[in-house]
């Protein structure tokens, strides 16, 4: 006789763009095989270093006709507020099937300006972090920095102006960083 063998699974689960920004929408994707149309999705967000502690956020979709699903979902600070990692991973899960996602790292976009003397600087400027440093070359005082989830600012240096102080004002604030005199 014939045989017909009808499968069940997903695959290729995957973050649409990483790494992701905090406030910034992300779609979700995988490829759903074998499930009925109207089948419920599940998207379950984790701290990637800590699935113990359960989801972040939950995410849910129903299968349409296409072979894969998608959802789009916004990495907040408030969802993040206990993530210590860095970076996140999803499952999604149709029925007993499952797949996991690579980890996505989160990062925060920081508008900064960066002023010499009161005026707009061109210059080269280090953020030392709590576990990484940033190197960025600014252009008329303006950059965007991605400063990764859960680091802080320790300190700064502007290696090109020394014993100037040097003004950073961010989305969050401005500081005035003094830097030693290296002449």
């Amino acid at each position: 006789g014939i045989y017909q063998l009808f499968l069940k699974y997903i695959s290729y689960a995957a973050w649409d763009e990483i790494p992701l920004e905090i406030d910034k929408k992300v779609k979700l994707k995988a490829a759903v095989t074998g499930f009925d149309e109207g089948t419920a999705v599940t998207f379950d967000i984790y701290d990637s270093l800590d699935l113990r502690a359960g989801p972040v956020d939950t995410v849910t979709a129903k299968l349409g006709k296409k072979p894969h699903v998608e959802v789009e979902w916004t990495p907040t600070a408030e969802k993040l507020k206990n993530a210590t990692s860095g970076a996140l991973v999803f499952t999604v899960r149709a029925g007993k099937s499952q797949a996991v996602s690579p980890i996505g790292p989160v990062h925060v976009a920081h508008k900064i300006t960066v002023q010499i003397d009161g005026k707009p600087a061109t210059t080269n400027v280090v953020l030392h972090l709590t576990r990484d440093r940033i190197q960025a070359s600014v252009t008329d005082g303006k950059w965007e920095a991605k400063v990764p989830w859960g680091q802080t600012l320790v300190s700064v240096e502007v290696p090109d102006y020394g014993g100037v102080p040097a003004t950073m004002k961010t989305d969050t604030g401005s500081q005035t960083f003094p830097l030693p005199n290296t002449e």
